[in-house]
């Protein structure tokens, strides 16, 4: 793939469709803003960023000969050489230490922290039986936690391919639910997850033995976790660490950030942001930053400027047919392009180079190779050229990393509304760009399309005496706000009775109503300055018309006065991009759009420490009441809502179980108070309060509750006694409109009850007017899981059934299912003509 024909497309893509919002515009309008809606204009010139080579610290097949890793790591990892801030990272963990690595995931194989974490899995086989997770890796978001596992599933195919046999370690993913099927060594999880599972969701067999086991903890994305969800996430964390039976060894791994900081102010941030999300000490000393080495000049000698202005001048003039990896990093113009855009020294270390503008770096070239601005530009392209053609090519045996990986970063800007001077002539501008006034003096207007018409152009005025302001599409102006509308003919005698309501004219229709007068065009001539007048003898002529529009004069359209200003006229082009012109852009791109105005890397994001601060009271008495909740051996949090509440009494009380089951005695009192002092320093000394109520509190929560079921209830009664009550027709609208109600209610309290959709999603049976009618429980559902939407669905039962308790056979895989009575005798409507 050419990666720089990709991105000319791209910038082509991005033109074409900015310009197709303005081909309906008035043709001379269109030729002053044609200059505006070129690619070069549109689009800012890119930035190139060129990625280093991360340091070899050799492979993992001799470092496992060595005793340094475990053997099957080098099957995980497909032959390829361990890097050395990995090999420092499994170093520590298998020793128990705590981590950060601050490497860029874009450019590692891998999360830097798996190697780490599979290495000291391998290292510790753990109890046989029973099995439960001894790591666990909590990802912030559903997508980092679907990468983890894409990454880890990838690792398990590789030592599978390898060795030939299953892979040792037992993988499981927890994302909104707290339930494992089967054992598992490695858990990923999300916040939401990992909390239900503390809480005892997934049974408390599971939690003890995962308190009991897990060892490790990895936190990738350290820069994702701030502000209140981050604090969340911590106190979250804290508590984990707090009822686990071992001290966990905590790996935290994030990009790097602030490459013009120092080293060290950069691993003392690191350490801070990391402390405060795990709640224990971090130093520098414990940042692991990501080493680099040169591949083009091992010594890192500048190339000599006559052998540079040769090998530039060979390369613009074609890329070599035969050129190899070896002879693609031996020529001088890739050390250049090493040296001067992929690394830079910082003391006696190599760091990341930060991305560059293309214009830069063309100027840059053309100085050191002593060549003009052409001919660099060629030679630039020819070897980023030859770099993805070497890079794209499939190499014998082991595959190495790509030679200096290089990205384009494009920004697509997308453009405001449009502004023009009040020119008629020639001499009119047009402008894409937000400005008050040109560089003569005249002002810019905003400018509003009309959306019914030939696309005619209103200019957004504030008419203050004998003077036209400038005024943003539906904002307030200083003075009479409304639209400049060009052209002593816009509005010619008579054209009020052609087409405008009779309610808005006299009698006689020869002029307009007194109560709507103020909204008619009104004669104006102005100018280039926005000077105007009524009878001033100025240039132009045109028509003013107070806001909001009733009607457009030029397309003969009225319009409704309720109907907002953005629904009569386009300001500019609309309010988002179409989804698909943005995809189309966004998938011939490589790498991500960035490149802001800065020496970062672009897309880079700082790490900032979750804000404890921003904790209320009662968000950590919530934690400690969750640690309450997780000592207690309670069997109904797994269950629906109304296995809480007593539903045969209308007040929906708590139940004397419920109750009974969240006094705290003595001795789960201490424990709690205990975790409670590890995990959260900030409760106050003595939160007992707190937790003597315990059955208050949930009997509060489910206050919103209530009163959601009771409403969903009585709808429910309602309309089942005006269908049972005899006086309504099957076939008339207000038996429909009842059943619509409760079928309505039904469905309300199938989700408030916790049953979810497969209690009451219609089959195609019922849809049909079929012989065959869905039951109303889980009960007659069948495990198949058969389409419900073909056929006869597995949650029907049939016709002669439908008033006892029997069972029927699914029609998906014959097994017997049981069906639920019902109330009410069902007679079959009949079918629609």
């Amino acid at each position: 793939m050419d990666v720089l024909l990709a991105h000319q497309r791209a910038v082509e893509a991005h033109s074409k469709y900015i310009r197709s919002s303005f081909q309906t515009l008035d043709p001379q309008f269109l030729a002053a803003l044609e200059p505006q809606l070129a690619p070069d204009r549109l689009a800012p010139p890119p930035w190139l960023r060129v990625e280093p080579s991360f340091e070899p610290a050799g492979t993992a097949a001799s470092l496992a000969a060595q005793g340094v890793l475990h053997a099957d790591l080098d099957a995980l990892l497909q032959g390829r050489p361990m890097h050395r801030h990995e090999l420092e990272a499994a170093r520590r963990v298998a020793a128990g230490q705590d981590v950060v690595c601050a490497v860029e995931p874009s450019l590692a194989p891998a999360e830097p922290g798996l190697a780490a974490v599979l290495n000291a899995l391998l290292g510790d086989p753990g109890p046989r039986a029973p099995r439960a997770p001894r790591a666990l890796i909590v990802c912030a978001t559903s997508r980092s936690l679907q990468a983890h596992a894409d990454a880890l599933y990838r690792c398990a195919r590789n030592h599978q391919a390898a060795r030939g046999g299953r892979f040792p370690l037992e993988l499981a993913c927890l994302d909104g639910q707290a339930r494992i099927e089967g054992d598992a060594d490695l858990l990923l999880a999300t916040p939401v997850a990992l909390d239900r599972l503390l809480l005892g969701e997934g049974g408390s067999a599971l939690r003890e033995r995962l308190l009991a086991q897990l060892h490790c903890l990895l936190v990738p994305a350290l820069h994702g976790w701030r502000g209140r969800a981050g604090a969340d996430a911590a106190l979250l964390l804290r508590r984990l660490q707090a009822q686990c039976a071992r001290r966990l060894t905590c790996i935290a791994t994030c990009a790097p950030w602030a490459p013009d900081a120092p080293a060290g102010q950069r691993q003392a941030d690191l350490a801070q942001a990391a402390a405060t999300l795990l709640g224990r000490p971090f130093t520098a000393a414990q940042v692991v930053l990501e080493s680099f080495a040169r591949v083009t000049a091992p010594m890192g000698h500048a190339p000599a400027a006559a052998a540079l202005h040769e090998a530039a001048t060979t390369v613009a003039a074609g890329v070599p047919g035969g050129g190899h990896r070896d002879e693609l990093l031996s020529s001088p113009l890739a050390q250049w392009l090493e040296r001067h855009l992929a690394l830079r020294c910082a003391g006696n270390r190599l760091e990341r180079g930060p991305a560059r503008p293309w214009a830069d770096v063309v100027r840059q070239l053309a100085a050191d190779a002593q060549v003009d601005a052409a001919t660099a530009t060629r030679a630039l392209r020819g070897l980023l050229q030859w770099l993805g053609r070497v890079n794209n090519a499939a190499p014998a045996g082991p595959s190495p990393l790509p030679a200096l990986p290089f990205r384009l970063h494009q920004a697509l800007p997308y453009p405001g509304p449009v502004h023009a001077t009040l020119d008629q002539d020639g001499r009119r501008v047009a402008t894409l760009q937000p400005a008050q006034a040109t560089d003569d003096g005249r002002p810019l207007f905003p400018m509003a399309f009309s959306r019914t018409g030939a696309g005619h152009g209103f200019y957004c005025v504030s008419r203050v005496g004998e003077r036209l302001l400038p005024r943003a599409f539906n904002a307030v102006g200083e003075g009479e706000d409304g639209y400049l509308l060009p052209g002593e003919h816009a509005w010619p005698a008579g054209a009020a009775a052609a087409f405008l309501p009779a309610g808005w004219l006299q009698r006689d229709r020869s002029g307009p109503h007194p109560q709507v007068q103020r909204w008619f065009p009104q004669r104006l001539s102005f100018d280039a300055l926005g000077r105007c007048g009524d009878t001033t003898a100025l240039p132009w002529q045109g028509w003013f018309m107070a806001a909001p529009l009733l009607f457009d004069p030029a397309a003969r359209t009225a319009f409704n006065p309720a109907m907002p200003e953005d629904d009569k006229l386009l300001a500019g082009l609309p309010p988002a991009p179409r989804p698909a012109a943005t995809a189309a852009c966004g998938a011939l791109v490589l790498g991500e759009c960035g490149g802001g105005p800065t020496g970062d890397v672009p897309g880079a994001e700082p790490v900032r420490a979750p804000r404890m601060d921003l904790l209320a009271p009662d968000g950590l008495h919530a934690h400690l009441r969750a640690l309450a909740l997780s000592a207690l051996d309670i069997p109904w949090i797994a269950g629906p809502v109304t296995a809480l509440v007593n539903e045969s009494r209308r007040e929906l009380p708590l139940r004397d179980a419920v109750r009974a089951g969240l006094r705290l005695d003595a001795a789960t009192r201490a424990s709690v108070h205990a975790a409670a002092h590890r995990a959260l320093p900030a409760l106050p000394p003595a939160p007992g309060d707190d937790l003597d109520a315990l059955a208050d509190r949930l009997d509060e929560a489910l206050n919103a509750w209530r009163t959601l079921y009771r409403a969903a209830r009585a709808d429910l009664e309602r309309a089942t006694q005006a269908l049972q009550g005899g006086l309504l027709r099957r076939d008339g609208a207000a038996w429909r409109r009842h059943e619509r109600h409760r079928g309505q209610a039904q469905r309300l309290l199938g989700l408030l009850r916790g049953e979810g959709d497969a209690a009451w999603t219609p089959c195609a049976c019922s849809l049909n007017k079929a012989s065959y009618r869905p039951t109303t429980t889980r009960a007659g559902r069948c495990a198949c899981s058969s389409p419900r939407r073909t056929g006869r669905a597995a949650c029907c039962v049939p016709r002669a059934h439908r008033r006892c308790a029997t069972s029927a056979r699914c029609s998906a895989c014959a097994t017997r299912v049981s069906t639920t009575a019902y109330a009410a005798p069902w007679r079959p409507t009949p079918p629609r003509r």
